[in-house]
């Protein structure tokens, strides 16, 4: 917040803005501030990591700011995204602003293997490699095996929720939808005492109009 001196003055956690709504940090990736109910306030639309949703605060004036991620649907829609930068624009032109936000992967690439091996069961495999031109190797994800056509064969560990991703070719969303019925049955006991603000324009959110 600038001050009259023409500093700035940190304010995050009295305007209501340090923290969702679940009272959590999350890991602020990027920002945009503009007007999306049309009430001449610049609102704030802010990214995150997989899992901690993408915040969205509306200006209140002097009171600060209060988070309807979960009210306008956005914390559904953003539950099993990692996003970078990102704007509120008006795309279609209805005179609504929509929200947009560039996602990808933080750590490993989705559909990666991380199989985990002893440093000496690596320099095996290095050495191998070495000796036999095209030499070759089958993983065996069910049963958590790396073997070859010369009798080796080396159990590798993996994390359980990893390898049931891997097996059912599941991405973030589809292992989130996994758990639908719940996130459901949150949403219908939160949107009881949240309101929905018909200026955000949100596809596929349903407040019973």
């Amino acid at each position: 917040m600038v001050q009259d001196n023409g500093t700035f003055k940190e304010s995050a956690i009295e305007r209501g803005v340090a923290y969702t709504e679940n009272d959590a940090a999350i890991s602020g990736m990027g920002v945009d501030a503009r007007d999306i109910d049309n009430d001449g306030l610049p609102d704030i639309f802010e990214t995150a990591l997989l899992n901690e949703t993408m915040p969205l605060f509306r200006n209140l004036g002097e009171v600060g700011f209060e988070e309807i991620t979960f009210a306008s649907g956005v914390a559904h829609a953003s539950l099993a995204k990692t996003g970078w930068s990102n704007g509120i624009y008006d795309f279609n032109n209805d005179g609504r602003k929509d929200l947009f936000a560039a996602c990808g992967q933080v750590m490993d690439a989705e559909g990666s293997l991380p199989a985990t091996l002893t440093e000496d069961q690596v320099e095996e495999l290095f050495k191998r490699t070495e000796k036999e031109e095209g030499y070759s190797l089958t993983v065996n994800l069910p049963n958590q095996t790396i073997d070859d056509k010369h009798g080796l064969m080396f159990k590798f560990e993996i994390a359980r929720s990893r390898k049931e991703v891997l097996l059912k070719g599941l991405d973030d969303i589809g292992t989130t939808l996994q758990h639908e019925p719940d996130i459901t049955a949150y949403e219908k006991t939160h949107a009881a005492t949240a309101t929905m603000y018909d200026a955000v324009d949100v596809k596929y959110y349903s407040n019973g109009r």
